[in-house]
């Protein structure tokens, strides 16, 4: 469990060190934009992947099991995303 926590955000790291790099030195929006792109292109979405488990998978039991890594990256993104936001926003 502490293994897929680790690489939800790992992963989520990931994404908003590229969007970064991204935003901030080839898009160049104003700040406002530019933290609302950089969170939001950063997030991966679970309703997406629970749709995509739920049309794979029938037997509900394993369809559950193939959600969580889905629902904990979700949870986590949303957490550093609001710390993140918050903390860019002081700028």
């Amino acid at each position: 469990v502490f293994a897929m926590m680790g690489l939800a955000v790992g992963m989520h790291l990931a994404y908003l060190m590229v969007n970064y790099l991204v935003v901030w030195h080839v898009l160049r929006p104003p700040l406002r934009e530019a933290i609302a792109v950089l969170v939001m292109a950063s997030q991966k979405s679970a309703p997406v992947a629970v749709t995509v488990i739920a049309y794979l998978e029938t037997d509900p039991a394993q369809q559950g099991l193939l959600s969580l890594p889905a629902v904990v990256g979700q949870l986590f993104q949303i957490f550093i995303g609001a710390a993140l936001a918050t903390k860019l926003s002081a700028m």
